[in-house]
């Protein structure tokens, strides 16, 4: 994360966002690895955003933004 710091890590979580708000790791995952991030994985990214009250889960695989 160092690479882009947390500001380029919310930019991908938006990038990752849909239409419709929703967040998902498979969404994530294709973002983090199109800018060249192998580490933090989505799922990290995701938990540190729970844990951080931005985002919270809305199904088995998918996510909202608080």
């Amino acid at each position: 994360m160092s690479r882009g710091g947390p500001e380029a890590i919310r930019r991908i979580l938006r990038q990752s966002t849909s239409s419709d708000g929703t967040l998902t790791v498979e969404s994530l995952s294709r973002e983090l690895l199109k800018e060249g991030y192998e580490e933090p994985t989505a799922e990290q990214v995701i938990g540190s955003a729970e844990l951080e009250g931005i985002l919270i889960r809305k199904g088995p695989e998918s996510w909202a933004w608080l």
